[in-house]
């Protein structure tokens, strides 16, 4: 199973009845929401299908962006050739 990001990207409000709907939907699991967004796990398959008709909706798959290494190293002095 795959982790995916539906985002609204339409003015006004997101439909509130898409949280039960999304939710009656075997395959699909929702793991947290917001007004506008839904983290959601399933098969791409799915979720395409689950959310084809509803206008102002963007599928996302989660992706990671690793945080950098907060100690960085000293580079090593070249040797000295005298």
């Amino acid at each position: 199973m795959s982790r995916f990001i539906l985002r609204y990207s339409g003015a006004g409000t997101a439909l509130p009845e898409l949280t039960e709907r999304l939710r009656e939907i075997a395959g699909i699991k929702v793991l947290d929401s917001s007004a506008r967004m839904f983290l959601l796990e399933g098969s791409q398959p799915d979720l395409d299908r689950a959310v084809k008709d509803i206008a102002g909706w963007q599928l996302i798959p989660e992706s990671f962006t690793p945080l950098p290494d907060p100690r960085p190293k000293l580079g090593r002095r070249a040797a000295r050739t005298t």
